[in-house]
């Protein structure tokens, strides 16, 4: 039986000290600068991105012998690039909430109601120089390249995602396509830079783990999709309906429209933070079946993500892995 004797996957430690590094690239002369920083990191998010690249460094590096590893594979140079990543979506989720004039994040007031938006914008940005600071001084060069064409598509999408609000005209293929921009990309890059990491030369395999990541992007955004519908705030640490409201065009309303029409439809998204036109969104979300067929959508992305891990040979890195794609399922179970 295969067994993980280069590198082992990540652990609570090991995530502890990305926290350290995010930290660390926080700290500038700007005493404002610092507190609306540490604001920013006292609810820290799930840590999917910094845990997406450090198991696939994990996975690719068990494949390799110890020997063979490339010398800028380094534990320091691996966390680094954890909370850099970290970092890019941080500061897109600062971006985002100044451009959808989000009022909550992680439970908490989102950032450009405490400084205004000019304010929140440099924030925003300063994280993302931060972020370019360590890829640039701890990663090969392919990786610097991969996400500097990421944090382009994640640019894109959010610019069309505006462009295309309130367009009912929107296809499934469509909807993909920005999911992909906005969201998968960057768990999808994050997984790449792993494989880079090591220095492997398989493509199969790292395209595998693109696949894996790209896949995963689709059933988070796919699960924030039912949730907007099916969740209160309290619950969703943002407020309910939001994307609603804004007129983004989810995969449920694809398939709303499909049986509703897009007139009909309409009126009750306008204006959707108002509790009784979601509360009726989401009754004929029900009775369409679009949340049935938006969660069978995420069982059915989630077990072609994990074909994608079935050509790596089993490890403790390949099981956490598995782990993230069944959480995914139980929660849009509930």
């Amino acid at each position: 039986m295969f067994q993980a004797s280069c590198a082992e996957p990540p652990s609570k430690t090991e995530l502890s000290r990305v926290h350290q590094k995010i930290r660390e690239a926080f700290i500038t002369p700007n005493p404002e600068c610092n507190a609306r920083l540490q604001y920013l990191n006292k609810k820290p998010g799930k840590m999917i991105r910094p845990l997406l690249f450090l198991l696939s460094y994990s996975l690719f590096a068990n494949l390799e012998k110890e020997e063979n590893l490339k010398s800028y594979s380094t534990v320091s140079s691996n966390l680094h690039l954890a909370a850099a990543v970290e970092l890019i979506h941080m500061a897109s989720l600062v971006h985002d909430d100044i451009i959808d004039d989000g009022t909550l994040r992680r439970g908490q007031p989102s950032l450009h109601l405490l400084t205004g938006k000019k304010k929140a914008t440099l924030i925003g940005d300063f994280l993302m120089a931060q972020a370019f600071k360590l890829i640039i001084k701890h990663a090969p060069r392919k990786i610097p390249e991969l996400m500097s064409r990421t944090t382009r598509n994640m640019c894109e999408g959010e610019a069309e995602q505006l462009e295309r609000a309130f367009d009912f005209s929107l296809t499934e293929n469509d909807y993909y396509r920005l999911n992909y921009k906005k969201t998968s990309c960057l768990l999808e890059a994050c997984c790449e830079a792993g494989a880079i990491k090591t220095g492997i030369s398989d493509k199969n395999l790292r395209e595998a783990l693109k696949l894996f990541g790209r896949n995963l992007g689709y059933a988070f955004q796919i699960t924030d999709d039912i949730q907007d519908f099916t969740l209160e705030t309290r619950d969703l640490g943002k407020p309910a309906g939001a994307d609603l409201n804004q007129g983004i065009i989810t995969l449920p309303l694809i398939y709303m429209v499909k049986r509703y029409g897009k007139r009909p439809l309409g009126q009750w998204v306008a204006g959707s933070d108002d509790k009784k036109k979601r509360e009726k969104l989401t009754q004929l979300a029900r009775e369409s079946g679009a949340l049935e067929y938006s969660r069978e959508e995420v069982k059915r992305i989630t077990r072609e993500a994990g074909r994608s891990l079935q050509v790596f040979p089993p490890s403790s890195s390949r099981q956490q892995l598995f782990l993230l794609l069944f959480r995914l399922e139980k929660r849009v179970s509930r």
